[in-house]
């Protein structure tokens, strides 16, 4: 199966394929595939965000400013990541446990959805 991805990416038979590209071709072949296909946002992903953004516009102050563009998450892959220093590590574990003791946390305002039938 990875040969015809690598194949089909390439515009060969399965067999001018294996007969050109060495084990170590391959491999890299098969990490961009993978690589790009993990960027690449799929048309199910937009209807999902799609359907997110109107939830949230009926929860939001500000409806106008929910767009699904904003709504469509996106993934960095390990290779991408770039260090952090000592700093930002020491801050985000600091962060991390003040969270869960519950230290400095901030009331938020949130909005009910009005009670059908009370009016």
């Amino acid at each position: 199966m990875q040969w015809f991805r690598v194949a089909s990416h390439l515009s060969r038979t399965v067999d001018e394929a294996q007969d050109t590209i060495t084990s170590t071709g391959f491999l890299k072949w098969i990490w961009f595939l993978d690589w790009k296909e993990w960027r690449q946002q799929r048309r199910e992903d937009y209807y999902q965000a799609q359907i997110s953004a109107n939830v949230v516009k009926g929860w939001a102050n500000n409806p106008d400013r929910v767009t699904p563009e904003k709504m469509l998450m996106t993934f960095v892959p390990e290779l991408e990541k770039k260090p952090m220093s000592k700093e930002m590590r020491l801050q985000n574990s600091q962060n991390y446990w003040k969270g869960v003791a519950g230290v400095g946390k901030k009331k938020v305002k949130t909005r009910k959805p009005p009670i059908k039938g009370s009016e």
